[in-house]
């Protein structure tokens, strides 16, 4: 994703996707030219772990941009420009939009914009698998790649965002952590609607399969006319204050253990602050930043929309998706398209939502539709 942005523009930046099918531009080295040639072929995925070299290595194609983000297959982009803010093009070098665990200092794989200069671009050479140690890397995953039996896409090898993200947050670049998005980790269903993504607004209310939710998806939505404003879709809440780093982060099992940093949550949920909310009950809203030396949080509320929704810049499948796998498309989790735009994201399937006259194809609130299952 790159994103344009000039001082003097009159419209809001863009965010513009690029599909590099084919990079074809040859290393100095040859002997790296063979290693990503075997690569390419038979370990493929790891791949995905080189998403931090892109500002290096696609440099011709950001040309012109301010910034830019890798991203993932496996999620539903939303109104993204309705939620990057002005002072995150503006202050920081990187940011990162989380979806609930803000506390985990990781630059999530799906959005994590860059600022598009050499500095930070050279970042990930700071990782020895991605730097000095890349080709002596590559000759080993070539060689336990041979020697082991799996597929080209069942390879494993440790995960180089994991040191990356070590990287940017034990450096001087100025990052923000900020919850915007939305993932499959709880029970509540996802709605598309007219390129939003929704849900309903009640974190403690799960919906169960097949039945209603209290958002309504003619009204829940976003301002859908960007300006130069760029206000995004938080408000604070109390004053920002000094957190500590802290690298008992035992739920992030990816992460190989030299290479994991948070913030110290539960001592943060403890000491509570003079707020709107206590901090425990804020504490899957923070936004986490550094800036000249010191690490920051900062409780933030969602803007508040009408018809019990609240919108995300995108959705990420990371469990539902296994047994979207298991799915045909026709089949009854997966219905041929057939023109609409609402949907229903569940662990079910993905369906479309029709009104009670049968419509694919207007707003409704959704205590009045259903879904269409055949």
């Amino acid at each position: 994703l790159g994103l344009p942005m000039n001082s003097r523009a009159r419209s809001p930046p863009r965010v513009q996707p690029h599909a590099i099918a084919d990079f074809r531009r040859e290393a100095d080295s040859p002997r790296l030219v063979r290693l990503f040639r075997i690569a390419f072929r038979d370990f493929p995925y790891v791949l995905t772990q080189f998403k931090p070299t892109h500002g290096t290595v696609f440099r011709d194609y950001l040309r012109g941009y301010s910034h830019w983000s890798y991203t993932d297959m496996d999620l539903f982009v939303g109104d993204l420009p309705l939620f990057i803010e002005l002072t995150e093009l503006r202050d920081y070098d990187i940011f990162t939009y989380t979806q609930g665990d803000t506390e985990n200092l990781y630059l999530r794989g799906q959005f994590a914009p860059h600022r598009n200069t050499p500095s930070v671009n050279a970042l990930f050479l700071r990782c020895p698998r991605l730097g000095a140690g890349l080709t002596e890397s590559l000759e080993a995953k070539s060689r336990e790649a041979e020697s082991s039996r799996r597929g080209p896409h069942e390879q494993y090898f440790p995960d180089d965002e994991g040191c990356y993200s070590w990287v940017v947050a034990t450096s001087s670049a100025r990052v923000r952590y900020a919850p915007k998005a939305f993932a499959d980790m709880d029970f509540r269903p996802v709605f598309f609607a007219d390129g939003a993504i929704l849900r309903d607004a009640s974190a403690d209310r799960a919906v169960p399969s097949g039945g209603s939710a209290a958002c309504s998806l003619g009204q829940g939505r976003m301002d859908t006319a960007p300006s130069m404003a760029m206000a995004g879709a938080q408000r604070t809440v109390g004053p920002p204050f000094r957190v500590e780093l802290s690298p008992a982060c035992p739920s992030e099992g990816w992460v190989e253990s030299q290479y994991r940093v948070c913030i110290d949550i539960l001592r943060l949920n403890r000491s509570g602050w003079p707020g709107e909310q206590g901090a425990g009950e804020w504490s899957w809203n923070w936004n986490v930043e550094h800036a000249d030396g010191s690490w920051w949080a900062q409780v933030m509320a969602p803007v508040e929309l009408q018809g019990g929704c609240e919108e995300g810049a995108f959705f990420h499948f990371q469990t539902w998706k296994r047994q979207y796998k298991t799915l045909a498309y026709g089949s009854p989790g997966l219905p041929a398209l057939r023109g609409g735009r609402h949907w229903r994201a569940s662990p079910e399937g993905l369906l479309p939502v029709v009104a009670p006259d049968g419509a694919l194809d207007r707003g409704l609130n959704l205590s009045e539709g259903s879904l269409l299952t055949g």
